[in-house]
């Protein structure tokens, strides 16, 4: 049985608006305690990476160090932003939809997260911006080749006959002097 982690917020049933009201409201208590919790600790990291030079006489081992550390103090950071922003929905929008609008901010918070630890790391954001492209037409390509299960279970459709596709899963490859193959691949 799932058990949720913080006792203070209770599992909701219904979907009253009361409750998701109620339930927004702790969650952003809950979320102003992280945030009181991680924005001292991204300040301390980001001095720390200032005064690099000047504290630790490193470079390059601080950057990266900064850079994860950066990371998992986004996180924290998104996720208390997102329970902050749930009580200050309009009483208008479904309620319902508190919970899409935390995890919205959280996606953006965690995307400028991720996009200023790269650059904290060394990455100049010309660098990520092509390799996001190039790794955009890679995904764009291969979501478009067709796979063999997916092109073998559309002939084997209900609606395409079995005498009209062969062993290796094309239709009408194989025809031999009678009009059907000797071998099918699906059988009806």
């Amino acid at each position: 049985m799932f058990v949720s982690r913080s006792p203070r917020i209770p599992s909701i049933r219904a979907s009253s608006s009361a409750a998701l009201r109620t339930h927004a409201s702790l969650a952003a208590r809950s979320g102003r305690r992280q945030l009181m919790l991680f924005v001292p600790i991204l300040v301390a990291l980001l001095a720390a990476n200032h005064y690099r030079e000047q504290l630790f006489g490193l470079d390059t081992e601080i950057r990266v160090a900064t850079a994860a550390g950066l990371m998992v103090v986004g996180w924290g950071i998104a996720r208390g932003l997102g329970r902050v922003v749930q009580p200050l929905i309009p009483r208008r929008v479904d309620p319902r939809a508190i919970g899409a609008s935390e995890w919205v901010v959280r996606l953006v918070a965690l995307v400028i997260t991720a996009l200023a630890s790269l650059r904290i790391a060394g990455l100049e954001l010309g660098t990520l911006a092509l390799g996001a492209s190039f790794t955009a037409v890679v995904v764009g390509l291969a979501a478009q080749q067709p796979s063999a299960t997916s092109s073998r279970a559309s002939c084997c459709s209900p609606h395409v006959p079995s005498r009209w596709v062969t062993a290796c899963g094309s239709p009408a490859s194989g025809w031999t002097s009678r009009g059907r193959s000797s071998r099918t691949a699906c059988s009806t």
